[in-house]
């Protein structure tokens, strides 16, 4: 039987995760994270997420050990989806 190796095995659905799938606001919380700075690890649904200001549309999902910044998405992406593809919610 061949050893695995975790590490490459994480790094490589870490990678497709970042390939396949193009995050945002509605498929964020399903999403793995894991934090460079105090190698926490876990969903989206489980970090935090930053306000939002009546200016920026920018949010960014934070670590909730370190706070440290782990992905930054768009919310006028989001709008925009909507509009090329007529979604109703």
């Amino acid at each position: 039987m061949a050893t695995v190796d975790l590490t490459l095995i994480n790094s490589l659905n870490q990678i497709g995760n970042n390939i396949f799938m193009k995050l945002n606001y509605s498929n964020y919380k399903f999403k793995t994270f894991n934090c460079p700075k105090c190698n926490w690890r876990g969903l989206g649904s489980e970090a935090f997420l930053s306000d939002l200001s009546e200016i920026h549309t920018l949010r960014d999902v934070e670590c909730p050990k370190c706070d440290e910044t782990l992905h930054t998405f768009d919310l006028a992406e989001k709008k925009e989806d909507k509009q090329k593809f007529g979604s109703s919610k």
